[in-house]
């Protein structure tokens, strides 16, 4: 779902639609993701550290981050 919606927006800005796939994405760093999780983006509400321990958002960051490269 979430990157259907990531296709669907960058669709929307002209961008084509094999941008919004997760395997093509190269904006996304450890820092970013971490920061987002943590503080939340438009409607993904924020991950508390109960939710998402700080030991699993590492791996977590770490495991997007390098799907673009």
């Amino acid at each position: 779902m979430g990157t259907n919606l990531i296709t669907k927006q960058r669709m929307a800005l002209g961008e084509p639609p094999e941008n919004g796939l997760l395997t093509n994405r190269k904006d996304l760093t450890v820092d970013y993701v971490k920061s987002v999780v943590r503080m939340g983006k438009v409607a993904m509400p924020r991950q508390t550290r109960v939710d998402v321990t700080d030991a699993e958002l590492d791996a977590i960051a770490a495991y997007l981050a390098k799907a673009g490269k």
